[in-house]
């Protein structure tokens, strides 16, 4: 009847709008979890697909969740803190630090709102679809663990950002995080499989990220203690007052630091053990991941020596914070106490701290599985420690040996050799290389530990002894063909010889530059008989003769430049070496 047929259609017309009522009202996420339940159910019973109300359900559920988790991380702490003048253990310390009490405050606030929120959400899905599972399209049975996945991620995200911004002590974070699984217990009995591979990959993540976190924190450290006894170097070169002890005093300082920060590292890395639990593939990865950031830790000093003398990076890649503090070290000034320092602190670290550390590791994670096989001395680590210490001291030799040729190229560009008088005496620069020598002998001797042992028996230069020119042409091929930059050895007679080398090739180089007259090439031969002579009781014997050698070259070289070439006799050179050896004093 028509008078029917209208009342059907204002009914259609009401429900219809019921629906869209109910629709919009179940995709807000101010409606509690009862609510878009009923919301649900009753958009059923008016005939509305499953599937769609499904969704609708979850995208509410969505939109409250991140709402709840928003105000969870977003709300400012608001802990008392301790009581004024209270006496504190380490770990309430420890608890009471404003990163800890961000950490803490904003997971505590999760596990009281957020996650009882997400459970009852999962709940009230389930209900849902047991109310019209039979009817309409099937629900794909990804859509819940899709939901629940993308929340879990949100609230570990939430949690990382966190600790990676704040950095809170580990066994807070391990406290924090123990807090937020224990809470989803609940959830947990809905979806086991789900929830343990989502919690099994955060804790893992988290692991390793604060490891990261405390190395990195570590190598900064490192830095900022290498530039500070550069400053202390610095100031102790140029302070008359002080000596090599207070030197050797401050690179103590320094290094113990260093190991500290290491061990410091270490110590803060056992908790995360406990984060991990029984899962030993997690426990796999964090010994190895221990094992990639005690080489990194190390590496930081081996780059340390590298950009202080100049030389390209190693392969190794640095925490990206690292990387940009290394501009520091590039920016520092030439110390060769610095430099000894590096070469020092270089030696213990191979012959004894990196292995101690190594130690400490494995001490420290012995219940790990396969801790005793990660957990060893890297052979790498200890040879670029070593590579890199000795190019420290390579530069040292070259630094120095440089600086002494400044003094030979400022003495023999600065004098007309074709009028000067006949010698009777080596020249002031002669002196000034000569304590430049000593100075860098007793550097060596006190920081690298190994002092010149005194000369027995005769050790002079046989001034006297005729060469012929087969033996003066030899000698000569022999000195030119010298490898003058060649890797120093760390000791102080392998330092003080590759010194004099570039020196005294330098100071050949020099002479061949100019014209020589009579007493010219006599005072060169005077001031390389002295030096020869004086050297000797630096270097070793065999060594005493290259540098001969390369002495004997200079002055056939200022030979070969005289336009007059007669050499002052030998007994005389000897005798005048004899007066000035009196006299000369080193201090």
């Amino acid at each position: 009847m028509p008078t029917f047929q209208k009342v059907l259609e204002e009914v259609e017309l009401q429900m219809g709008r019921i629906r869209v009522a109910l629709e919009d009202r179940l995709r807000s996420p101010e409606l509690s979890v009862d609510e878009a339940v009923n919301s649900s159910v009753t958009l059923l019973d008016l005939g509305e697909d499953q599937v769609k109300v499904s969704g609708e359900y979850l995208t509410g559920r969505t939109g409250a969740l991140r709402g709840s988790l928003q105000a969870c991380f977003d709300a400012p702490d608001e802990s008392p803190g301790p009581e004024p003048g209270e006496e504190l253990t380490k770990d309430q310390e420890e608890l009471w630090r404003p990163e800890s009490l961000a950490l803490h405050s904003a997971c505590k606030r999760a596990t009281e709102a957020y996650v009882p929120l997400l459970c009852d959400a999962v709940e009230g899905f389930q209900k849902l679809l047991e109310v019209r599972s039979g009817s309409g399209s099937a629900v794909d049975e990804n859509v819940l663990p899709e939901f629940v996945s993308a929340r879990i991620e949100d609230l570990c995200d939430r949690i990382t950002q966190l600790v990676d911004k704040k950095c809170p002590p580990t066994r807070v974070l391990v406290s924090c995080i123990h807090s937020v699984r224990d809470s989803l217990r609940r959830l947990h009995s809905l979806l086991p499989a789900l929830l343990t591979r989502l919690f099994r990959a955060f804790l893992g993540r988290t692991a390793m990220d604060a490891m990261k976190a405390l190395f990195t924190t570590a190598c900064s450290a490192m830095l900022t203690e290498m530039c500070k006894l550069h400053q202390e170097c610095k100031k102790l070169g140029e302070s008359n007052s002080s000596g090599l002890d207070d030197v050797l005093e401050e690179i103590a300082k320094t290094e113990q630091s260093v190991i500290m920060h290491g061990f410091t590292a270490l110590t803060e890395c056992q908790p995360l053990q406990s984060l991990l639990g029984p899962d030993k593939v997690a426990g796999q990865q964090l010994i190895r991941g221990l094992h990639s950031q005690l080489i990194a830790f190390f590496t930081t000093f081996t780059e340390v020596c590298r950009t202080y003398v100049g030389s390209e990076l190693g392969e190794a890649v640095l925490p990206q914070p690292v990387a940009g503090e290394m501009k520091q070290v590039a920016d520092l000034e030439w110390s060769g106490l610095f430099a000894l320092a590096l070469v020092r602190v270089g030696r213990h670290l191979e012959v004894k701290a990196i292995n101690k550390v190594w130690g400490v590791a494995k001490d420290l994670f012995e219940g790990a599985e396969s801790s005793a096989g990660e957990l060893q001395p890297n052979a790498t680590v200890l040879k670029a420690t070593r590579n890199a210490a000795q190019a420290v001291i390579t530069q040292y030799a070259t630094m120095s040996g440089q600086r002494l040729a400044h003094f030979f190229r400022n003495s023999v560009q600065s004098r007309n050799w074709m009028t000067v008088r006949e010698p009777q005496e080596p020249r002031k620069v002669v002196e000034m290389v000569l304590r430049e020598v000593h100075a860098f002998d007793a550097q060596l001797a006190r920081l690298l530990g190994d002092p010149r042992k005194p000369k027995t028996g005769d050790h002079r230069r046989n001034l006297a002894r005729f060469k012929n020119s087969m033996e003066l042409e030899v000698e000569r091929l022999w000195a030119k063909k010298l490898q003058v930059f060649a890797p120093i050895p760390f000791n102080r007679n392998g330092a003080v010889v590759g010194i004099l080398r570039i020196a005294f090739k330098a100071f050949f180089e020099y002479v061949r530059e100019e014209t020589f007259g009579k007493y010219g090439l006599q005072q060169i031969q005077l001031d390389c008989a002295f030096i020869g002579e004086m050297v000797r009781d630096f270097v070793e014997t065999d060594d005493a003769s290259v540098l001969d050698s390369l002495l004997d070259e200079v002055v056939a070289s200022a030979q070969l430049r005289c336009v007059e070439p007669v050499a002052m006799d030998a007994s005389v050179v000897e005798a005048r070496c004899e007066e000035q050896k009196k006299k000369f004093r080193f201090d």
